[in-house]
């Protein structure tokens, strides 16, 4: 509903700057825009994924920052200071909920000059019209800075950002422009959607797809710039498209995804707004029928977009069907294979778990998720010196295990050498592991306490694992 209203807004907006256009046919474009991208397959993750919640309230407060913007500047001086209060708290409540909202300040300075055309054309006021532009959005940068600090902290302490040193340039503008381009081309061709789409092995600027992707980005942004006069609505929607993008596109890496549906449920919405544009002239063709098939084709594709979501939102269902989903389309992903041995695993299914796990060390033999999990279903099995063997790979696996999941390999390993009653071993891996902050750990030690006692310090062995 808030798309819907904003992108009649907009509509408006451009009627109003043009002297023309036809209420009936912009309704009819703000409908089937939101329609499309309310049931489009890529929505899915967004809704259907828990740990993706915080997006929605994010995205609808961001919408409301929008809106109330652009209302402040076709209002009185009075009201319009009300309007950009109530847009700079939807934008604080956005950034609250989730940290993909702080473009917003960017967007805001594209819709200026895009679509309220609020920049002087005279060069005598050019630049003061810019500078007036630019303070109007120091509140909301100066709101957007410690979030994106804290943002990125959170991802340091989890260990999930790629520090600077260890980034590839080619790499990383390579997966931006394959980013731009990927989610405009899934918007049109829905099909082969994933849960999990990894870096492959090949990923530079000189590959193929990836200096395809550069040269369309590159082509439409200099097209769009060249004619920015007859096409500043449309340059406006490209700039905001890539803006809202720009944080996930891997310039910081913060995960080993080339792409993910999510960070296109925002991104898309600047797109949708020129598609209701599109709509709208057709609705108002001279050509006979023109509107009614226009509606009618509207209405097949937001049917077929409907089953396609039915259809895969049923993967989303558990972790054994997602992860069944992201193998059918990429077999050889090795943390496909390890997260359904670990779903597998949880449901006692052991020989498929260690099919699965076994498949995932073979694809990288330095996988230390996989010998950790492999471990721990070797340890539910009884089979405690496999464990330990498997268990010590993954503690000296490179890259090296981290946080949480290095804890609960100390406490995996530290549960094997119990089972093999090498009892100095034991205590030392579970008090590693309790050290680390595991605190299933306590139990081993409540465990162990019964029938040993913890070695002193000097009298600890020598640890074999990183």
């Amino acid at each position: 509903m808030l798309l819907y209203a904003l992108i009649r807004r907009l509509l408006r907006l451009r009627r109003d700057a043009t002297a023309g256009g036809d209420s009936a046919a912009e309704r009819i474009g703000a409908i089937a825009a939101t329609l499309l991208f309310a049931c489009h397959p890529l929505r899915v993750e967004a809704v259907a994924w828990i740990s993706c919640q915080p997006y929605l309230p994010a995205v609808a407060c961001y919408l409301l920052a929008v809106l109330a913007y652009l209302h402040a500047f076709r209002s009185s001086e009075m009201n319009r200071a009300i309007y950009l209060a109530a847009a700079f708290v939807a934008f604080v409540a956005a950034i609250g909920f989730k940290a993909v909202a702080v473009s917003l300040p960017v967007v805001l300075l594209f819709v200026d000059v895009g679509v309220l055309q609020r920049r002087s054309p005279k060069s005598t006021e050019s630049r003061a019209g810019w500078m007036r532009l630019l303070l109007e959005k120091v509140p909301f940068v100066l709101a957007a800075i410690p979030v994106c600090l804290w943002a990125v902290a959170a991802k340091d302490y989890s260990d999930s950002r790629v520090p600077w040193s260890d980034i590839n340039l080619s790499e990383r503008i390579a997966q931006s422009v394959y980013g731009i381009v990927f989610y405009l081309y899934r918007s049109i061709v829905p099909f082969g959607l994933s849960p999990y789409y990894r870096i492959p092995d090949d990923l530079s600027l000189t590959g193929g797809v990836y200096l395809i992707s550069a040269i369309v980005v590159l082509t439409v942004t200099v097209a769009l710039i060249l004619r920015r006069k007859s096409a500043q609505g449309l340059l406006a929607a490209w700039l905001a498209y890539i803006a809202i993008l720009l944080p996930n596109l891997g310039v910081v890496q913060f995960s080993q995804q080339l792409a993910t549906d999510r960070y296109s449920y925002l991104a898309i919405m600047p797109i949708m707004a020129v598609l209701a544009v599109g709509i709208s002239r057709l609705c108002r063709s001279t050509v006979a029928y023109a509107k009614s098939a226009m509606i009618v084709l509207c209405a097949v594709l937001t049917v077929a977009c409907i089953v396609g979501v039915r259809s895969y939102a049923r993967h989303w269902h558990d972790s054994i069907s997602l992860w069944q989903r992201v193998l059918a389309l990429d077999p050889g992903c090795a943390v496909a294979n390890c997260n359904l041995g670990d779903a597998l695993l949880r449901q006692n299914r052991h020989a498929d778990a260690s099919a699965h796990f076994s498949r995932a060390i073979d694809l990288d033999p330095n996988f230390s998720f996989a010998y950790a999990n492999f471990a721990a279903m070797l340890v539910r099995a009884g089979r405690m010196e496999d464990a330990v063997i498997a268990g010590e790979r993954a503690l000296q696996a490179d890259p090296p295990l981290k946080g949480m999941d290095l804890a609960r390999a100390h406490a995996i390993v530290g549960e094997a050498y119990a089972g093999l009653r090498k009892d100095d071993l034991a205590w030392r891996h579970t008090l590693k592991a309790k050290e680390l902050g595991f605190k299933e750990a306590q139990k081993m030690v409540d465990y162990l306490s019964r029938f040993s006692k913890p070695p002193d310090s000097g009298s600890m062995p020598e640890e074999t694992g990183r």
